[in-house]
């Protein structure tokens, strides 16, 4: 009726997705981990030079399994975005540095504060027996 039809009863509902995660929540129907799973693997880019690869490796270890995020931020500070991928809670973070061109990333075990250079071609082999060991 307000845009010129007929007058027309009727009535509606609307909830908010955060609304229902809520009330899911206080009736322990969901948790936490539902809504935002944690990642294992937390892919960061430090050089300009290997942007370009950070989708396809984030690709590359979905293909294998594995539960992989990155950052949206363009900072190239590695302290920041390995803030961010504690935040995420990731338990691994692979950084892509100026050594991608030889073929080599950086991976830090988050939890234990360890990293070390990896192949390219042992990346996803590498980050299973990571997250496989206790």
């Amino acid at each position: 009726e307000l845009f010129g039809g007929p007058s027309m009863p009727a009535c509606g509902f609307g909830m908010g997705d955060v609304v229902l995660s809520l009330v899911l929540q206080d009736h322990g129907l969901i948790t936490p981990d539902t809504l935002m799973p944690q990642p294992d693997v937390f892919v960061v880019c430090a050089d300009d030079g290997a942007a370009d690869q950070l989708i396809p490796i984030c690709t590359r270890l979905r293909a294998a399994g594995l539960h992989a995020r990155r950052s949206y931020k363009s900072t190239r500070n590695v302290g920041k975005l390995l803030k961010e991928a504690g935040q995420h809670r990731a338990r691994a973070a692979v950084i892509l540095g100026g050594e991608l061109q030889e073929g080599i990333v950086a991976v830090k075990d988050l939890a234990a504060g360890t990293q070390h250079d990896v192949s390219l071609a042992d990346l996803e082999t590498t980050i299973l027996d990571m997250l496989a060991s206790p």
